[in-house]
């Protein structure tokens, strides 16, 4: 499953035109979550976001 994930991430990442970094302003929820990252990946035909997160 693991390796799955990697390449659908790797065949975004190679179809991708730009690649820009940014970040989620959530505040805190009842359950407070600290997002670590987000991109946007985008083509002329498509758009893809992968976001990573961590919580306490």
């Amino acid at each position: 499953m693991l390796k799955s994930r990697e390449n659908e991430v790797r065949r975004i990442v190679e179809a991708a035109d730009t690649i820009e970094a940014f970040r989620l302003e959530t505040g805190h929820p009842a359950y407070p979550v600290f997002w670590d990252f987000a991109y946007l990946f985008q083509s002329d035909a498509s758009a893809g976001i992968l976001i990573g997160s961590s919580s306490d």
